[in-house]
């Protein structure tokens, strides 16, 4: 009774917090942001806090995780009293599937993101010439994991290759291994760092296990024994005639599918190097000269902020647009300005204007990334 509680709750969990998990894929529908209005106005009324928003990490998706643990565990018990029988060998085989497929998804997600020098980029200007003791964890991991392309490669082959050999039987628990060793990694990474995938790494864990179980009596056997192999658990196939005939093409059917989904955003960019990613105009750093504002540099960000820098380190950010000759800054009471940009030469400009009440003229030369020593190893 209790294995058949615990499938039972480990399948309506694991679909549960799939399905509500706000995770943006380009053609799987996002089904956790349509279910995110609701959790959210849910445990902001059960804690009468309207403050209170789900997103990686946050109160909200810790609260919603155990609710949703409950919930399974109610269901489960209730389904298994009523039904009074053993839960039908589909339910083990299906919750595999899931955990399989879905786990073979981000990481394919990922290590292509990895591979393709997307998720690990090259730290913007401005963090750049930030003092390393005003950088948080998380960034200065990620600004140390984009100074090294072939450590990117390297961890991205780490996922992508227990990845591909999870689509197969005979090597899906090698995979798994290697899954678990790699997830085990990413998750003290993103504790230790900071970085607010940690919840999402747990789940992976426990995808991971649910594939590996099946063999943990296998794997006994095999190193404690007696020297005798003992198979692993028997997962049922539906027996149903039409899905025996048709699982071999639905298995292809959905590992191009979900190679589709992995690569589709860098088919549509076009552009499978991300340090070759294109950036927009006046992208960079600039050191500015003779001014009496106590701004010693101007960076150009490449999700379009202008940043300023002090004599005394502060960094202050700008959303802006760009017209050509012309800047329009906001600030984050709404405030609008604009300064004109006067082009000298290739790699020095003028920025003159009204600087939310203080006249500037902002004589900046472009500074050459290439020569810092973070990108000359």
């Amino acid at each position: 009774m209790m294995k058949t509680i615990g499938i039972r709750t480990l399948f309506l969990f694991v679909v549960g917090f799939i399905l509500t998990l706000p995770f943006d894929f380009t053609l799987i529908p996002p089904t956790g942001n349509w279910f995110k209005p609701t959790i959210e106005k849910g445990v902001q009324s059960l804690f009468s806090s309207p403050d209170l928003f789900y997103y990686s990490d946050s109160f909200v998706m810790l609260i919603w995780a155990g609710i949703l643990l409950v919930c399974s565990i109610i269901i489960s018990f209730s389904w298994t009293i009523i039904v009074r029988q053993k839960p039908g060998p589909n339910l083990h085989y299906w919750l595999d599937r899931i955990a399989v497929y879905y786990l073979a998804l981000i990481l394919l997600i990922y290590g292509f993101n990895k591979i393709f020098l997307f998720q690990f980029y090259i730290p913007e200007p401005n963090t750049l010439f930030t003092p390393l003791g005003q950088l948080t964890p998380d960034i200065l991991y990620w600004s140390s994991m984009g100074s090294s392309s072939t450590y990117s490669i390297f961890a991205g082959l780490l996922e992508l290759i227990p990845a591909l050999l999870l689509f197969f039987r005979k090597t899906r628990l090698l995979a798994a291994f290697i899954a678990f060793g790699v997830l085990i990694n990413v998750t003290f990474i993103n504790w230790g760092f900071g970085i607010t995938v940690k919840t999402f790494s747990f789940f992976l864990l426990l995808l991971t296990t649910i594939i590996i179980v099946p063999f943990l009596n296998r794997l006994r056997t095999a190193f404690f024994g007696d020297g005798t192999v003992a198979p692993p658990i028997e997962i049922k196939k539906p027996s149903h005639a039409l899905y025996t005939k048709t699982a071999p093409y639905l298995r292809v059917l959905v590992i191009l599918f979900l190679l589709t989904e992995s690569l589709i955003p860098y088919m549509r960019m076009g552009n499978f190097n991300g340090y070759k990613q294109a950036k927009p105009t006046l992208f960079g750093a600039y050191e500015v000269h003779d001014n009496p504002n106590h701004v010693k540099r101007i960076f150009f960000h490449s999700a379009a902020y202008f940043i300023l820098q002090t004599d005394e380190d502060e960094f202050f950010d700008y959303p802006m647009k760009w017209n050509g000759s012309q800047l329009e800054l906001v600030n984050y009471e709404q405030d609008t300005t604009r300064l004109e940009l006067m082009t000298e030469n290739d790699s020095t400009y003028q920025l003159i204007g009204d600087f939310y009440g203080t006249r500037v003229n902002w004589q900046m030369k472009e500074l050459d990334l290439e020569t810092l020593p973070f990108f000359n190893p």
